[in-house]
């Protein structure tokens, strides 16, 4: 249900709205048209009597929050995005005051510029990316590429010696970034799972709405035969995929 979501994180908001543009009626039967709208109307009930609503995050503040947490000061940061996705939008949105953002672009250069001209942002090619480097405080990558983007090699010795350490964020599926460079002396590497983590650590209100959306999503579909059994059919089908590819295993729960 959910593969192919451009949302990163659990009960974001914009699963919500990526359902609703993906129901459209010209490409469905009436009774799939019928079955997939009740769904979506009992996941936005769920997500208000849950309260997913009102004590939402998402990708950019859980970078920020992390980013205090580890000590960083926002102020005057120097921070470079590549790609021009969801999460260049949001870090844009939620850019700190006085904070330097440069949005790296090899393909949607004109997608950068609009985003760069909403925050005042630079725009770069990747190889002016790599002049930069050691002036950087943190790079996020999450662009949609099948390729490792950011390897060992782009990293100059100056940043593995210079006092304060070069923040890494892998937000990309899959894996932007080496691995390797997880291990070098004076970078700190983080990926989405840890951003994941840190949310689940750190917000208690929020598991908890979680927790109850769970159980609501349980209530519905105990209550309800013409869901119950379809999604049934989706839990197979999802535990099937799952043991012959586990990478690829869809969410069947739309209440996201």
């Amino acid at each position: 249900m959910a593969c192919g979501l451009e949302s990163q994180l659990k009960g974001e908001y914009q699963i919500m709205e990526q359902l609703e543009a993906w129901l459209n009626p010209d490409k469905f039967s009436e009774s799939l048209l019928g079955f997939w709208s009740r769904i979506i109307r009992s996941a936005a009930e769920i997500r208000f009597k849950s309260g997913l609503n009102f004590n939402e995050n998402n990708i950019a503040k859980l970078l920020f929050q992390d980013l205090r947490a580890l000590g960083v000061s926002l102020e005057k940061l120097e921070l470079a995005v590549v790609g021009t996705g969801k999460v260049a939008g949001l870090l844009a949105g939620y850019r700190p005051r006085n904070a330097q953002l440069y949005f790296v672009a090899h393909k949607n250069r004109l997608k950068a510029e609009a985003l760069a001209s909403r925050v005042s942002a630079k725009v770069l090619s990747f190889d002016q990316f790599r002049q930069i480097i050691p002036s950087l405080d943190v790079i996020v990558s999450a662009a949609g590429s099948p390729h490792i983007i950011l390897k060992p090699a782009d990293i100059p010795d100056s940043v593995l010696q210079r006092d304060k350490p070069l923040y890494i964020y892998d937000l990309g599926f899959p894996i932007n970034v080496a691995k390797e460079l997880g291990q070098k002396k004076n970078i700190i590497s983080k990926n989405l799972d840890d951003l994941a983590q840190a949310a689940k650590n750190t917000n208690r209100c929020l598991q908890r709405n979680f927790n109850l959306a769970e159980y609501l999503i349980e209530e519905v579909v105990s209550t309800r035969p013409d869901l119950s059994g379809r999604c049934a059919l989706l839990r197979k089908d999802n535990e099937y995929i799952e043991s012959r590819y586990p990478a690829e295993s869809v969410s069947y729960q739309a209440a996201g």
